[in-house]
């Protein structure tokens, strides 16, 4: 079971964008709110938040005996998020919980950038 979240269902996520809230969009994931650490997420039968493999571009990002996250970037740095478990490849051995990649965006030989201001509501309203 894989599940794909490309660029346009990041960006139209409602704000802040959490990397967790678009992981546990995938189906059979499941937050466990009774862990200490930041990456409580149960994932594809119930298993425990150390049994998960993070990767970023498919390489290990994950802290081995923890089995925490080491970095996650900002979820706009992301092209698309891959969430996956029962069946995942056989590259993915020792995990039997989910396996989150992260693919990053992409550059090209045209310099681009973007500009966001994400300001609250009634700042660049008028008094008057």
């Amino acid at each position: 079971m894989s599940t794909s979240f490309g660029a346009d269902f990041l960006t139209t996520q409602p704000l802040p964008r959490n990397y967790y809230n678009i992981i546990r969009s995938a189906p059979a994931v499941n937050i466990d709110y009774f862990q200490s650490s930041g990456s409580a997420m149960l994932a594809y039968g119930g298993t425990e938040e150390r049994q998960n493999a993070f990767t970023l571009d498919g390489v290990n990002v994950a802290d081995a005996g923890a089995g925490q996250h080491w970095i996650l970037p900002a979820v706009q740095w992301f092209q698309e998020i891959q969430v996956s478990g029962l069946g995942a490849p056989a590259e993915y051995g020792g995990f039997t919980g989910g396996i989150i990649n992260g693919v990053t965006k992409s550059g090209g030989n045209e310099f681009h950038g973007e500009l966001r201001a994400l300001l609250p509501a009634g700042v660049v309203t008028s008094d008057q």
